[in-house]
């Protein structure tokens, strides 16, 4: 039955990459656009107005507002799904190198690296249930990083900023009447692992990692208001672990040497154990942080930490996704 009112179980969000920027792909044919498990979704124009404080015009009464720029900036938030992930990661990393783990045993590695170029892609938005249903595409759309928590309950969860050019209202309805759906397999918290420098680390109750492709607007002067497109800047990943104050002094001992190790976070599934998520950051220096007592029960440290590109891998971080999906 047709609703008067839009609600987000009933909304549809497709994402296609674009072989040319800010022209959507052509998903008539069918399997071209990716139907993605979506948490959270906010990517949409805005025009905000400008003030205009002139003044001696007879009166103390403000008069019509600046019209602005085109904004189109926000985030998508997505559950770490062993299939899905994939086209995400492609948004924030680039395409991948993409492998059998053997000869037909169904397995596929899929290696996304830093420091690769992005690809831009459309990300159309419908809502097909309404009385009269509403379809728009943001195109010319880059990946500005990826966020992510460690924590011991919940389902794993990847944030990404974007930055798109424009938006386009589709009175054709859907891009792709056929999307490809992959079959949503979500990771766990509770099956993360975390090792620094080979090693295990304990007493780990919390953390964040926050990569960026440092992305820039490029603000030319433009009829429409709209962005020319979207630069890659700097690479970068930093990040926090809380761990308990205890006698272990392996992170200690890094951050008085100043030297890096390597950081590996892993997410496994007990239904699938072919299947994983490795991420992989070769050089990670740790900081030494204060460690404030708030009271009578457990002494908790911040550890701040950055990541460093390896010169002999050629990469800052590696995301390796193990699953039965045989490309992207």
């Amino acid at each position: 039955m047709a609703k008067q009112r839009a609600v987000g179980a009933d909304v549809v969000n497709l994402i296609g990459f674009e072989a040319t920027y800010g022209t959507p792909p052509d998903g008539s044919g069918g399997g071209v656009y990716y139907r993605v498990p979506m948490r959270q979704y906010g990517l949409s124009p805005e025009q905000p107005p400008e003030d205009d404080p002139t003044w001696n015009l007879g009166s103390p009464d403000a008069g019509d507002p600046v019209q602005g720029p085109v904004i189109v900036n926000d985030a998508m938030t997505v559950p770490m799904c062993a299939r899905n992930l994939g086209v995400v990661l492609k948004t924030v990393f680039g395409a991948p190198d993409s492998a059998e783990t053997g000869v037909d045993s169904g397995v596929f590695e899929h290696e996304f690296v830093s420091g690769q170029e992005l690809l831009s892609f459309a990300s159309q938005t419908g809502h097909p249930l309404l009385s009269t249903p509403k379809w728009n595409t943001v195109y010319g759309t880059k990946a500005g990083g990826l966020n992510f928590d460690l924590a011991r309950t919940g389902r794993a969860l990847a944030e990404v900023p974007l930055i798109g050019q424009g938006e386009t209202s589709d009175v054709g309805g859907a891009r792709d009447a056929t999307p490809i759906q992959l079959a949503y397999l979500p990771f766990d918290n509770a099956k993360a692992a975390i090792t620094v420098g080979g090693s295990a680390i304990g007493n780990v109750s919390a953390g964040r990692a926050q990569y960026t492709n440092s992305l820039e607007s490029a603000e030319n002067i433009r009829a429409d208001g709209l962005i020319d497109g979207v630069d890659e800047g700097e690479r970068m990943c930093t990040g926090t672990l809380d761990v308990r104050y205890s006698t272990s002094t392996a992170l200690e001992t890094l951050a008085n040497a100043k030297t890096p190790a390597a950081v590996v976070i892993t997410y496994g599934l007990a239904s699938h154990p072919d299947f994983s998520l490795v991420i992989t950051m070769p050089r990670v220096f740790f900081f030494k942080p204060k460690l404030p007592i708030n009271g009578p029960g457990g002494i908790s440290q911040s550890w701040q930490w950055r990541a460093a590109r390896d010169p002999d891998l050629g990469y800052l971080m590696s995301v390796v996704l193990t699953n039965d999906v045989d490309s992207y």
